[in-house]
């Protein structure tokens, strides 16, 4: 067998293990796109062991490249000194902590891959110049190894480099996330960021996961160059398989998305001025920069109308824990985006509560009331459903609250805008591809009450909205005869062996 067949087996033995959480393999195909940064490099230095691979194919390269494998666990060491005896490789694998930089001086080309979410709580052993940039005095904190790895290349720069890491560095806003990020944008040294998606790097996760490029070829005037965000999830880079999963497209270079001069007209990057980002809040999750178009398209549909940030039109009624009590005479229903059926309204809540006078008193400020839009926050990302007219009223002893995972809107009293009308504008096409863009999150995604506060609503005349009102009824009737023709249907199946 040659050389690439036994990693093509050896990838495919790897894949059946990663639902049993070997996460330190990254498949090959994007292991090999990974490993072409390096091209050009004399020296190399890959650090952590998800690293193994990309180290594995820059050395099979045996063009004279020197290169060094840095991880602090035995295990990866190990399996990075087979990897080198199978294939005779020049590596120099060194165990111990990779910021530590004992090692040797920084390389043409760094590659750092820290295992997601991997936490440095004793803070003793991370260099000080490393602790000071993040603003840390203290021997103990919550530091994940991806944030370290961002700032140990931003204090040790190589001519280029590259760091894997989890989306939540590129947006979460507490910690010392924050604090790398904006280091990184005004180092001038951020050159992309690749969004890799699900499956793609790891066969083990359904998380995409983001590879950040630096490199010191602008110069002194780095901080002042736009960032290029490349989706590889685009069809010019990849194909989709089962279950949301994607491979790599062979014959798209990576390398060349990012070098290239241009991406103008691209629909899969997207370069990004320094002050753009900044007015999205600092962050650099690549989905938060393809939402232009999108934005494009919104503003036509807002065309030659007045518009609002939505908290100036409506009470952002958001859910808040139930005062349960078993014993209790009153119920309260939690509203999830499952029980918006498909013309649009909220259907009655299946989850449901007993409460008693002091939790329905309290429960009472948080009541989805006829006419209220309710907003899918976390999860199913964008869902709206409209309440019906008949909802029950505390008076009734049952109450409608929003779930977990929704939120309501309540138009406040004097403005010009209508309950169906702020339902149809959001359960538009557009709208929902807009929200989504701007949902954040690994496993679970999630919409920012920020973010809901400040979307555009526009106000159309109310000649314009009694159109849309009919538009709406005339859809409802349609729905209501779609539930007849299906209700006769399965009348219809009255005979053996349907009915016995």
């Amino acid at each position: 067998m040659s050389e690439i067949q036994i990693l093509e087996l050896l990838d495919k033995l790897i894949a059946q293990s990663a639902s049993r959480g070997f996460d330190l393999w990254v498949r090959l195909e994007s292991a090999q796109k990974i490993a072409e940064f390096a091209k050009g490099a004399r020296d190399v230095r890959c650090s952590f062991g998800p690293s193994t691979l990309p180290a594995v194919l820059i050395s099979l390269a045996r063009d004279g490249k020197k290169v060094r494998f840095v991880s602090k666990h035995q295990f990866e060491a190990e399996l990075m000194n087979l990897m080198s005896m199978v294939f005779d490789l020049n590596v120099k694998i060194i165990e111990q902590d990779p910021f530590l930089r004992e090692d040797g001086p920084p390389a043409d080309f760094e590659l750092s891959m820290p295992p997601f979410n991997m936490l440095y709580q004793d803070l003793h052993d991370v260099p000080q110049q490393i602790l000071r940039r993040l603003g840390l005095d203290k021997a103990k904190a919550r530091v994940t190894a991806e944030v370290l790895a961002l700032e140990d290349a931003l204090e040790n720069k190589a001519r280029r480099q590259a760091v894997l890491v989890a989306p939540g560095t590129l947006f979460r806003n507490v910690g010392v996330e924050k604090t790398a990020r904006g280091d990184l944008l005004f180092s001038g040294r951020l050159r992309s960021v690749l969004r890799i998606p699900s499956g793609m790097a790891f066969e083990g996760t359904s998380i995409t996961s983001n590879l950040l490029i630096l490199d010191d070829q602008h110069g002194g005037t780095a901080s002042l160059s736009p960032i290029r965000f490349v989706d590889l999830q685009d069809p010019h880079f990849s194909n989709a398989r089962e279950r949301g999963r994607y491979e790599v497209r062979p014959e798209a270079s990576w390398v060349e998305a990012v070098d290239a001069a241009t991406v103008a007209g691209e629909a899969w990057a997207r370069d990004v001025s320094i002050s753009e980002i900044e007015e999205r809040g600092g962050v650099l999750t690549p989905d938060r920069f393809f939402a232009a178009d999108t934005e494009d398209e919104v503003s036509k549909l807002c065309a030659g109308m007045e518009t609002f940030a939505l908290s100036d039109l409506a009470e952002i009624i958001r859910p808040a824990p139930l005062l349960k009590d078993e014993d209790g005479e009153f119920v309260a229903r939690e509203a999830a985006a499952a029980e918006i059926d498909e013309s649009g309204f909220v259907v009655q809540p299946s989850r449901a509560s007993k409460l008693g006078q002091g939790g329905l008193s309290k429960a009472v400020d948080q009541r989805l009331a006829p006419g209220d839009v309710v907003l899918a926050v976390k999860g199913t990302i964008g869902a709206v459903g409209l309440v019906p007219e008949d909802a029950p009223a505390a008076a009734s002893g049952e109450i409608w609250v929003p779930g977990q995972s929704l939120v309501a809107l309540r138009l406040r009293k004097g403005v010009q805008l209508k309950p169906v009308t702020l339902f149809e504008f959001l359960s538009s096409d557009v709208m929902r591809d807009y929200i989504k863009s701007l949902a954040t999150g690994t496993a679970v995604q999630t919409l920012s009450i920020k973010d809901v506060k400040a979307l555009k609503i526009p106000v159309p005349s109310l000649s314009d909205q009694s159109q849309v009102e009919e538009a709406f009824w005339a859809r409802q009737n349609l729905y209501a005869q779609i539930r007849a023709l299906r209700e006769a249907v399965e009348n219809a199946r009255n005979a053996w062996p349907h009915r016995i």
